[in-house]
């Protein structure tokens, strides 16, 4: 759920807890409403993350809430994120995604 959805059901009174959740090195909200949880998402879908437990509170005050439980059981604050780019080679992800930018029109 996008931020404008949760402040909406925020200022409806639908949010009843706040979780902000440690995984990895980052930091996901889940909201907890009558109908069950969400989590806090992007505006194309993806879950929102923050990298430090102040931006993500920081975010949650801005929603209107003033009180969250923190959950650091899965924090690993030096652990580093791995990108695609990192696990494999430029040319093996050329091979699996070719770029055929020639129109077929011809």
């Amino acid at each position: 759920m996008n931020e404008r959805m949760l402040k909406a059901m925020v200022a409806a009174g639908a949010v009843k807890k706040i979780n902000i959740i440690a995984s990895g090195a980052r930091f996901h909200i889940v909201a907890n409403t009558p109908n069950g949880a969400v989590t806090a998402e992007t505006q194309k879908g993806k879950v929102k993350t923050w990298v430090s437990l102040d931006a993500a509170a920081k975010w949650v005050r801005g929603l209107g809430i003033g009180a969250a439980h923190v959950n650091l059981t899965h924090w690993q604050p030096g652990q580093h994120e791995i990108s695609i780019k990192d696990r494999y080679p430029t040319q093996i992800l050329r091979q699996a995604v070719p770029m055929n930018l020639k129109s077929s029109d011809n």
